[in-house]
This record gives C-alpha cells, structure tokens and sequence, in this order.
C-alpha cells in the first residue's frame, strides 16, 4: 500500500512541477538540481477508517521545496504559492479511483532552508484513505 500512495503522490506532484524523492534520495536530487521538490516523509498506517472494513489510512508528511530568490522579509507570497499547491496535490491524490479521501491535517511555513541551496519550503502533513480491497485489487 505504501508503494501505491507514493505512486500516486509522485504522479500528483509531476502534474503541479514538482520532483517527488525520499527523504534518502534529497541530497541527489539536489545535486540534479530537481526543483521545485515534493520530500515525501513517513507513510504511518493510522489504521481502517471508521466504521469501514475495506479502507486502510495513512499518514503522510509532504515538504515541498521551492528555490527563492529573496530576503526573510519578503518569503510571505512564497509560502502563499507553496500552500495553493499544497492545496492542489491533495486534490490531485483525491482524484485517485483508488483514494476514497484526502484530508489536510496541516501545512506549516519552513523558514529553515533543506538544502544549501536557499529553497523555502512548507510541510504539509495529509491523512489519505485508500480502498484496500483483498489481494490489493481495486473493485
């Protein structure tokens, strides 16, 4: 399952322009030079969903990564701009036929640079629910 929400998270984050890796695979990527970036955190199972038997629930903590091109003081529409897409990849992953809902738990501003190559950022935390019909088959 966790392969498949990454699938769907890497094709979401490519339609937005965005590179999706692994919090291991960061560094490469920087050195390709793959920006904007989508680092996808942990994938925590959270369980069923309520009161359904045929779902499974995950966690997910996105960074999206954007290289600036200004002071501190003038971040602001950066982090506008990361958190509509932020925004648009939940949609993205929600049109999924395999995703039955996508909620955003939260989305925090990171002024601390990932890399050393002055990106801005903005960590987006979803709880993604996901038919999970028998053998893995979507029916």
């Amino acid at each position: 399952m966790r392969e498949k929400i990454t699938t769907i998270l890497a094709q979401a984050a490519d339609k937005l322009g965005y590179q999706l890796c692994s919090a291991d695979e960061v560094a490469e990527a920087v050195g390709r030079g793959n920006f904007p970036m989508a680092i996808v955190g942990p994938v925590e199972a959270a369980g069923p969903m309520a009161g359904e038997v045929r779902t499974a629930v995950y966690d997910i903590t996105i960074n999206l990564l954007k290289i600036k091109e200004c002071r501190a003081d003038e971040q602001e529409p950066y982090y506008s701009m990361l958190d509509a897409d932020a925004r648009a990849l939940a949609e993205l992953v929600e049109c999924s036929a395999e995703v039955v809902s996508v909620a955003i738990k939260s989305l925090r501003p990171q002024p601390k640079a990932h890399t050393h190559l002055r990106d801005i950022g903005l960590e987006a935390k979803l709880r993604v629910v996901l038919f999970d019909a028998p053998n893995n088959q979507v029916k």
